[in-house]
């Protein structure tokens, strides 16, 4: 592909991340209907540009780019994900659900939920991807998140880490666990259920 045409396919993305900035609400929502269009579609060079350009915003200092790249990510539906793909913005979800800017942590919250998605379409068996892969990815991002809970301290810091505990642990991805890692998601499970009653 020639230069001319990457730099086409780079601006066409910075203009649906920048127009999830708009003030004017049809504009966002527009924008919306067009990403998860450009998920549908085809377009492989366009798909893989937009995907760089989210993890790219993600690490931004400006609190707007890492919200819009997330919310962004929210409404890019793709059922058979390359797992290298899927596993690049799974983790740069999980990565800002600790963001400094509480909006942007909500926002990585429900880009979490979205995830959840696929790892039903594998529990279903309507994704065919590598058994071992999906399923260290998900139970390493439960425990990693369920040992941040213990290292701090802010009781909505807590509560916000709960719920999306509770979101991973409901992928019905229990079932591929060796029998110690299935008593350490019970484990999981039962305290974080009553960190919920508490708070």
């Amino acid at each position: 592909m020639n230069q001319t045409g990457k730099n086409s396919e780079k601006a066409n993305a910075e203009s649906l991340i920048n127009a999830l900035k708009s003030k004017d609400k049809k504009i966002r929502y527009k924008t919306l209907d067009t990403i998860l269009q450009l998920s549908h579609s085809n377009k492989s060079r366009w798909k893989d540009c937009f995907l760089n350009l989210i993890l790219s915003k993600s690490v931004s200092e400006d609190w707007e780019d890492r919200y819009v790249a997330i919310y962004a990510i929210s409404r890019f539906y793709q059922k058979n994900w390359d797992f290298e793909k899927f596993k690049k913005q799974f983790l740069n979800a999980v990565k800002l659900i600790e963001d400094k800017d509480g909006r942007v942590r909500i926002a990585a919250r429900n880009a979490l939920e979205h995830f959840r998605l696929n790892f039903l379409y594998f529990s279903w068996g309507e994704w065919k991807v590598d058994k071992k892969k999906i399923v260290e990815l998900w139970k390493e991002s439960l425990y990693s998140l369920w040992e941040k809970i213990d290292a701090t301290e802010e009781d909505k810091i807590k509560v916000h880490l709960v719920e999306c505990i509770r979101i991973l642990c409901q992928h019905y991805m229990d079932e591929y666990l060796t029998k110690k890692d299935f008593e350490k998601y019970l484990q999981i499970w039962n305290t974080v259920n009553e960190l919920d009653e508490r708070y």
